[in-house]
């Protein structure tokens, strides 16, 4: 079934068969989960800052683009992430009020206060929750964009509602389709997995797991079952097994494969060790993790849509005043147990603090780790800013968009350069012709294309820009145009446009990556049904219809070589001559190869390649009846300070001819001999090199090679 993934983040890491880095990116992600469980306490003594002074103020490009970042932006053993802070509320120019409270607190009612289960607003309500707190604040004007006139009541709520309720709606959309397509398994499940398998430190130890996927032992942290541990279980049933220090509750026969007696009703759970395998996150126990996929995090991408939907709203990021609060009443507010253990006020400057709050609350909640807030948040983030832009368009009637932004061609290479296109970019409404659209093409495309006309208004609808294509020996598949600036004939401005463009770029010559010889020696053996080949890999897709050249640029072994019509396209980018050897005297050493005449899948040509020393040939074969037992050259090969001794039997010659490579007849013998006869060649007559022994006789000829190293 095709499954349609909207806003595609990418795989996560999974737990892998064996320990691999994608196993260990996944196992610090749960690892995270069950650490933060440890901070629930409000008997925990770490004091923070919940202020906007000491948190909040991250941006969107601060976040991890890869998961292996991940442990540089979330404190591993503290709990949060690095984050600036506000230095002023910019509504009063002074400073924020710190604010020191329980970190056990904090986290807790983080925990809970996001958490909108059953009794409370979704999710995704929870921010209209928050805008409408946000627009009946006495500080708050309604100007659409926080430009012009105050707006009427009614039709801010209306149009603001529409926004909000567009970018959570396509939250829900993309989050719930990369849901669908991942199907990623939760922290309660995973880490109960791991815990499951074994410790992964030491192999001298019990409970050792030899595949690397499940869990470290950390002193203070994830440690093993002993004889005599309160854990241990009847008759020591769980020695060996890990445990956690972590929040403790509930405990209940059917959910904790310990056995525990229930602990529904206590007060406070605290943080204590506990068998891992009874793992539970910070949840009621009729209040589960929810039965569906984690990857990527409904809270994440909900609330940082609604936080950049709420900023364009009111054309700033800030709440009214400059800060936004929630109060939360000592020993009132928690509902999982009793606390807060003071009086507490949750607090953000901008609703991207609070967004990115949400996306904690998670993690410290046992429902998310870190590998499903952040691409939720950078998904929301593009939903936000998206869903704005088309309902504003929509709402103001008016504003013009671009249709179509459409090169005259599809494809640019080398045979354009020179040359001229056009881009012709098409409106949905008549534009003024006093505002002339503002066109930047992405970087790449620039070293391409040059503008020399335009933009000019060939009709209401239209302009045209023409551009000089120049070769600057690149390949962009994706060519990016963005268009501004242009207004109606009502003279309302465009809505931005940025896009890719069908422009494909091709200006890239090919070349050769390498050839492959079937053999460095072509002799007698390859006479016949065997071959010769070179393979040649270029570094493109090659156009199959041209057949590239391979010759031999200063030794030439075609009188031993001939090129078989089987010759062949292996792929689209790998070529491979065949060569029949002939049956004929030829000794060459060291040939070279050329390589040319070849051209790209678009026709771009490539650059003839020689490749020196390649191969050597050493053909010779009997031309007569006379068998090479009949001639003896002693020694041979030979060094060149011995002296070659030729010997004769059963055969008459009228001639003897030795010829170096070049054709050269380097010594002659032009006396009859017959019978059985020796000729001693001294020395010096031959110096080293590949040499040809010709016999003649009266109707027939011998040659035999010779060598002289």
């Amino acid at each position: 079934h095709d499954w349609k993934v909207y806003m595609d983040p990418g795989p996560m890491p999974r737990l892998d068969t064996m320990s691999s880095a994608e196993s260990q990116l996944h196992q610090w992600n749960m690892q995270i989960v069950a650490r933060w469980s440890g901070h629930l306490d409000p008997a925990d003594t770490t004091m923070w800052d919940i202020s906007p002074a000491s948190i909040g103020n991250l941006q969107i490009e601060d976040l991890p683009e890869n998961f292996e970042d991940y442990d540089q932006h979330y404190d591993f053993d503290n709990g949060g992430f690095s984050s600036p802070g506000h230095d002023t509320n910019p509504a009063t120019g002074l400073p924020y009020t710190p604010q020191i409270v329980k970190r056990g607190d904090y986290a807790r009612i983080l925990a809970e206060y996001w958490a909108d289960g059953p009794d409370s607003e979704t999710p995704p309500g929870h921010w209209y929750s928050i805008f409408n707190e946000t627009s009946d604040h006495p500080l708050f004007e309604r100007k659409w964009k926080g430009e012009g006139a105050v707006v009427d009541s009614l039709e801010f709520d209306i149009k603001s509602y529409m926004v909000l309720g567009g970018a959570l709606h396509d939250a829900a959309v993309a989050c719930w389709s990369i849901k669908g397509y991942y199907d990623f398994v939760r922290p309660v499940s995973s880490i109960r997995a791991m815990a499951e398998l074994g410790q992964i430190s030491d192999p001298n130890l019990p409970n050792y797991d030899s595949t690397g996927r499940g869990l470290p032992l950390v002193p203070g942290f994830i440690e093993m079952i002993e004889v005599g541990d309160p854990l241990a279980g009847e008759d020591d049933m769980f020695v060996n097994e890990l445990k956690f220090m972590v929040w403790d509750g509930p405990n209940d026969a059917d959910t904790c494969v310990s056995g525990l007696p229930p602990q529904y009703d206590i007060a406070v759970a605290g943080v204590k060790w506990k068998l891992a395998l009874d793992w539970w996150p910070y949840q009621r126990p009729n209040f589960i993790s929810p039965a569906f996929a984690g990857y990527v995090s409904g809270h994440s991408t909900f609330s940082r849509a609604a936080a950049e939907a709420m900023t364009l709203i009111t054309g700033d990021s800030f709440f009214p005043g400059g800060l936004g609060e929630f109060e939360c009443p000592q020993d009132q507010f928690l509902v999982f147990e009793e606390g807060p253990s003071q009086d507490i006020t949750l607090q953000w400057a901008t609703y991207q603090d609070a967004a990115d709050q949400s996306g904690l609350s998670r993690i410290w909640g046992g429902i998310h780790p870190p590998i499903d807030d952040v691409p939720g948040r950078m998904i929301g983030y593009e939903i936000g800013h998206q869903t704005f832009r088309k309902a504003d368009s929509l709402m103001n009637g008016g504003v013009p968009e671009l249709v179509d932004a459409l090169f005259s061609q599809p494809l640019i290479t080398d045979a354009d350069d020179g040359n001229n296109v056009t881009l012709t970019l098409t409106y949905d409404r008549p534009m003024s012709p006093d505002y002339l659209p503002e066109v930047l093409l992405s970087t790449e495309l620039e070293t391409t294309l040059s503008l020399s006309d335009g933009p000019n208004w060939t009709g209401q609808f239209t302009a045209v820009l023409t551009y000089t294509v120049s070769d600057a020996d690149v390949r962009i598949e994706e060519s990016q145009v963005a268009v501004s600036g242009s207004r109606s004939s009502g003279n309302i401005e465009q809505l931005a446009f940025a896009n890719v463009t069908g422009l494909f770029v091709d200006t890239e010559n090919p070349s050769i990556e390498d050839i492959t010889l079937s053999s460095s020696l072509i002799d007698g053996s390859l006479i016949g049904p065997e071959t010769f080949e070179v393979e040649v890999t270029f570094d493109e897709y090659m156009a199959e219809g041209t057949l590239p050249s391979l010759t031999f640029p200063v030794e030439d072994p075609s009188v031993a070589l001939t090129l078989n019509s089987s010759s062949f396209w292996l792929d689209t980018n790998q070529y491979t001559f065949v060569f029949d050897v002939e049956d004929n005297l030829v000794v060459l050493e060291d040939v070279d190869i050329l390589i040319s005449q070849y051209a790209d899948s678009v026709g771009n040509p490539g650059q003839a390649t020689s490749y020196a020393d390649q191969f050597d040939v050493s053909v010779v074969t009997n031309l007569s009846e006379l068998v090479e037992q009949d001639i003896a050259i002693v020694p041979n090969p030979s060094s060149s300070d011995q002296a070659l001794t030729i010997r004769t039997s059963n055969i008459a010659w009228s001639e003897i001819n030795i010829f170096d490579l070049s054709g050269k007849v380097v010594f002659n013998l032009s006396e009859t001999g017959q019978g059985n006869s020796e000729l001693i060649i001294p020395p010096a007559s031959l110096p080293k090199g590949y040499y040809v022994l010709v016999f003649t006789g009266n109707d027939s000829e011998v040659r035999l090679p010779m060598i002289r190293y």
